[in-house]
């Protein structure tokens, strides 16, 4: 079963494998047709095409923009889509294309014009007025015609210049088509669908200018204006969408800084949201607020001071066990001007904005750590004096940590036959 069920047709002359291909791309982008996902363009007619959509709100999309204009190598190509393939009889003409009429002694050309541009030159002062000028010095008048979406060019044959514009209608129909294709190639309408660009574009007044416009329909917004000056317009939209960022931390570093960061992000960046994860900031909100606050947040990272102390693995396991970091962090929190992290890896890491803060933690924790190692020999070696042994260090292991871990003790069996065992001893002092 084909999965492109749902056919839109438009009207084109002859058009080739590579035309047809550049079609099915712009009606392939959702962000210069309004569509989506579309299977290959099949001719429908002499002079009708159809494409077919995957999804049903694609091919409605593409329908409330009505007319699109896709630059082909041959020129502007001004396609007008509909529902079903109903061709026009001869004496019915398409009015979606440019068409010349011939009155007694007025000449009359009919141009479809996309409806919000055809607003936009009524309301714009500036438009209208190069547009009047521009017909004007070769002896045309406009007029709009909402209803059909459609602009009338009107001139009179005794009165043009050159008398009859040179003796050929063909001399005025170049020359007011020169007039539209220059409207054409100024103006831009920019269509857009996304309701999160929507929202932002009707809030922020400062879209609308001497050169733009922004028009509104039920499901979207269009900006109309200058090429320019909508061109410029559309990427501060895009910058202006909330933004994510994510930067990867180390939850250690990241409290040390945590306070003034957050500081700093209500004061500069106050738009922004910030989620803390596993390892990582997002933050998220405006493009500009989100870019100023990951600079803010990696260049108070870049700040924290780090010592490593080594340490044998003993200790290392006993800061671990005890619960020693969180009690060494607290201490130093009130003691120190500075607070002071630590980690357990290879080595002790202490971590902090001060350098004075690490050299007093560092001196604190040697102060405070201490192993002993006691080789047992003869007799108390061998069961079952290294029994005895063994309950005597214990008992006396649990009444020193009867309030706090503070001590452990391990035994390490050496080879057999060689009646030396080792007690390992360590802990706070």
């Amino acid at each position: 079963m084909d999965e492109y069920q749902h056919p839109l047709f438009f009207e084109a002359k002859d058009l080739t494998d590579r035309e047809k291909e550049k079609i099915r791309r712009h009606f392939g982008k959702k962000r210069d047709s309004g569509g989506g996902e579309c299977g290959m363009i099949e001719k429908a007619g002499e002079d009708t095409y159809k494409i077919s959509f995957k999804d049903k709100d694609d091919k409605e999309r593409v329908l409330r923009r009505k007319f699109h204009t896709i630059s082909l190598p041959r020129g502007e190509l001004c396609l007008t889509v509909s529902r079903t393939n109903s061709p026009q009889s001869p004496d019915q003409p398409s009015t979606r294309k440019p068409q010349t009429i011939t009155k007694a002694n007025t000449l009359e050309k009919i141009f479809p014009v996309d409806i919000f541009l055809l607003s936009f030159l009524r309301n714009n002062p500036k438009a209208n007025k190069v547009l009047q000028k521009q017909l004007c010095s070769i002896g045309c008048t406009v007029e709009f015609n909402f209803d059909e979406e459609e602009a009338v060019v009107r001139g009179d044959i005794e009165k043009g210049p050159g008398g009859a514009f040179g003796g050929a209608a063909e001399k005025w129909e170049m020359q007011v088509d020169r007039v539209f294709n220059s409207l054409t190639e100024s103006y831009l309408c920019y269509h857009v669908i996304e309701p999160e660009k929507v929202k932002v574009l009707l809030q922020d007044l400062s879209f609308v200018t001497d050169d733009i416009r922004v028009y509104t329909s039920s499901v979207h917004a269009v900006i109309v204006g200058v090429y320019e000056a909508v061109k410029e317009r559309i990427a501060i939209l895009e910058k202006s969408l909330p933004t994510k960022r994510e930067t990867p931390v180390v939850e250690k570093k990241f409290k040390l800084i945590e306070e003034e960061f957050s500081r700093e992000m209500r004061a500069h960046c106050a738009d922004v949201k910030i989620h803390r994860g596993n390892s990582m900031i997002t933050l998220e909100g405006p493009d500009k607020e989100v870019q100023s606050g990951a600079t803010k947040l990696n260049e108070l990272i870049k700040k924290v001071k780090e010592k490593r102390v080594k340490l044998c693995p003993a200790l290392l396991t006993f800061i671990t066990s005890s619960g020693a970091i969180s009690k060494y962090e607290a201490r130093f929190q009130q003691s120190l001007r500075h607070p002071v992290s630590l980690e357990v890896k290879s080595d002790l890491i202490l971590c902090s904005l001060s350098s004075d803060a690490l050299d007093k933690a560092e001196a604190a924790v040697s102060r405070d750590l201490s192993e002993a190692n006691v080789q047992l020999q003869g007799a108390t070696a061998v069961p079952p004096e290294l029994e005895r042994v063994k309950e005597i260090m214990i008992k006396a292991k649990n009444e020193e940590n009867s309030r706090e871990f503070r001590v452990d003790v391990n035994f390490i069996l050496h080879s057999r036959g060689v009646h030396n065992d080792q007690s390992t001893t360590c802990g706070l002092q």
